[in-house]
């Protein structure tokens, strides 16, 4: 199997005083991890800005570690792994960050169905905290190929205190100052039709 290291592009950062949706998914804080299946490749996405290195481990159906290493995290990084050498069948990517593992099962096999994974966009949402600064949020997308998100801030009374519609190719980022805001503060993200609301 081959490894190859990418990190996450260099992310757009403009300041911001402070974002429209409807349907509403919770995101917790912490790891953001997503694999996304290209033809023979699985990219691994990760995100969390509070851990320091990472283990991950790919582990076949009869529980055989097929690959292992470990890897230094500045913030988030992408891995890609190719599985053209791999026997067809369920596989398990499993993260061990800190004290917790976390695991998703792909699958390698069905040209069909590789075919239309391959044209799925991945598309994450995260919010983190500016470690140091009174109530400055960095919003996060990792996105592959165009792409547009709303994105609106509302106070504690649900009023609408601003909003922005952005289009954009890549990844995207933005740091909201909240300081002169007060109370619990939402931020609603809708990208491509899909909503993620953070509650601050």
């Amino acid at each position: 199997m081959t490894t190859k290291a990418h990190f996450l592009a260099t992310l757009l950062i403009v300041l911001s005083s402070a974002v429209h949706a409807t349907d509403k998914k919770d995101t917790e804080k912490g790891t953001t991890f997503e694999v996304v299946r290209q033809g023979n490749v699985f990219k691994l996405f990760y995100l969390n800005k509070d851990i320091v290195k990472v283990n991950v481990k790919i582990v076949d159906e009869s529980g055989n570690i097929v690959f292992t290493e470990r890897i230094k995290n500045e913030e988030g990084f992408m891995r890609p792994y190719n599985f053209k050498d791999l026997e067809h069948g369920d596989y398990k990517i499993i993260i061990s960050e800190k004290d917790q593992n976390l695991a998703t099962t792909v699958h390698h096999g069905d040209d069909l169905i590789m075919k239309e994974e391959a044209l799925k966009p991945l598309r994450l949402v995260k919010m983190d905290k500016i470690n140091g600064a009174d109530r400055v949020f960095k919003l996060t997308i990792v996105n592959q190929g165009d792409a547009q998100a709303s994105i609106s801030v509302k106070n504690e009374d649900k009023q609408v205190i601003f909003s922005i519609t952005e289009s954009f190719t890549g990844n995207y980022g933005k740091l909201f100052n909240m300081a002169r805001v007060d109370g619990k503060t939402s931020f609603e993200v809708t990208l491509n039709g899909e909503i993620t609301v953070f509650t601050l």
